[in-house]
């Protein structure tokens, strides 16, 4: 559909670069990006009387400056508001279409003096547009380095995503490098055709089949009640998920082990102390490593109620499932099995190793606020890496994966030696925690 900017721009009597940052097709470059044709808006945002356009995007679910899921149905009727430039729409804006619910009474308030946003919340706007526009210049480019690669009979090259919630600039400084490296690599002169030595099969005959009465039977080990629990769980997954959740389980050890001994007393009490579903819910704060291990756990087991922790496995990790879907490297074809699951693998231990020492941030700022605000959507994404990958998968060109070796480090320290005081207010904190 085109529309007429100009037109509108001396209609409503704004500026043309206004107009033009509403439509999406204008901000992003291929203007191939799915949307979709109801509204959908933040209430907090709603509240100043503010918009944006980047909330129609199907890849924006949640707002990017108070990280609150994006509401598409009226409260009240449950309607769906279109969005388009129709007279019973834009008469009065934001609101129901149906029952006239006002989304935004800010709007019609003529006592309201200003209705922008702060420099910092602009500043998350900007940076989300400018990793969109990056993304979308990056295509063509893809396409023609994959292009060449394949006519030198090099591997293709797959770049991951850009993470919304970090800056524009480290996104593009990675990208450079694995773009230079690869020049470099397809600037070299193709290497000559390997012969390869010639084996010589011959038909012979097949061997004895084993006798069964000579196949010594050992007596089966007792299973335990908590591995007859677990079995059932995992007989329906494929080896992906079994292979991540095995991985998962070795780092879950390692930081119970070796990174958060000290405090393993207070995630267990304050793990029985929590009965119920604490998403959206606001607590008092307690020890602040058992809450980032505790919320760790929540996330990438896909448990509301950090009690669920304490008993066996009787459900899919739905945290380690959803990253698997929209998050797991998606190799080229030919790969096989074998090496995407060593792909996925690789990149999962850094995805998870960073996630926890997100989580150790942001329970130190609860600490430092005094109470717990719960929600799966509070990490930064500070301390997580971008990948690339390259390669044939064979022993001429193998596969190789290039990710960001910053080394995690967090301001908390996590081997600290605790004393008794310290669990003693962490009792008197849990005794404080009533739904």
């Amino acid at each position: 559909m085109y529309f007429d900017i100009p037109a509108i721009s001396r209609a409503f009597r704004t500026d043309l670069n206004s107009i033009k940052e509403s439509f999406l097709f204008e901000m992003l470059p291929n203007g191939k990006r799915k949307s979709v044709d109801y509204l959908r808006w933040c209430t907090k945002c709603a509240a100043i009387g503010f918009h944006s356009p980047l909330f129609q995007l199907e890849i924006i679910t949640d707002c990017p400056i108070h990280s609150r899921p994006l509401r598409s149905n009226c409260p009240h009727c449950s309607a769906k508001v279109p969005y388009k430039l129709r007279r019973d729409v834009i008469d009065i804006p934001f609101t129901c279409t149906v029952c006239k619910t006002d989304f935004a009474p800010v709007l019609r308030n003529p006592q309201t003096r200003s209705l922008q946003l702060r420099v910092d919340e602009m500043t998350r706007l900007d940076n989300i547009i400018d990793l969109l526009k990056f993304e979308d210049r990056l295509i063509p480019l893809k396409l023609e380095i994959n292009r060449e690669r394949k006519f030198q009979g090099m591997g293709e090259v797959i770049i991951a995503p850009a993470d919304l919630r970090r800056r524009h600039a480290e996104y593009i400084g990675f990208v450079i490098q694995v773009l230079d490296d690869l020049k470099a690599e397809s600037d070299t002169a193709q290497p000559p055709l390997e012969l390869t030595q010639i084996s010589h099969i011959y038909l012979g005959t097949r061997p004895e089949p084993l006798q069964r009465a000579k196949v010594k039977k050992y007596r089966r080990t007792k299973v335990s009640n908590d591995d007859k629990l677990i079995t059932p769980v995992k007989q329906s997954w494929d080896d992906m998920l079994y292979a991540l959740y095995t991985l998962y389980s070795a780092i879950r050890r390692k930081i119970w082990r070796s990174m958060i001994t000290a405090h393993q007393s207070c995630v267990t009490s304050a793990a029985h102390q929590l009965w119920w579903h604490l998403e959206g819910e606001k607590t008092v704060n307690f020890c602040p490593i058992a809450e980032a291990f505790l919320r760790w756990r929540m996330f990438w087991e896909g448990c509301g109620s950090p009690q669920h922790l304490v008993g066996p496995l009787t459900k899919p990790p739905f945290g380690i499932l959803g990253w698997q879907a929209e998050a797991a490297p998606i190799c080229p074809p030919g790969w096989s099995r074998e090496t995407e699951i060593w792909v996925a693998k690789h990149v999962f231990s850094r995805a998870c190793m960073s996630n926890f020492y997100d989580w150790v941030e942001v329970a130190s700022h609860s600490h430092a606020n005094g109470n717990i605000v719960w929600s799966k959507h509070a990490t930064s994404g500070r301390f997580e890496s971008y990948w690339a990958l390259t390669g044939h998968d064979s022993w001429q060109r193998p596969v190789r994966i290039y990710m960001q070796s910053e080394v995690l480090q967090t301001r908390v320290s996590l081997r600290e030696r605790v004393d008794c005081e310290h669990y003693l207010d962490h009792k008197h904190q849990i005794s404080q925690l009533k739904r």
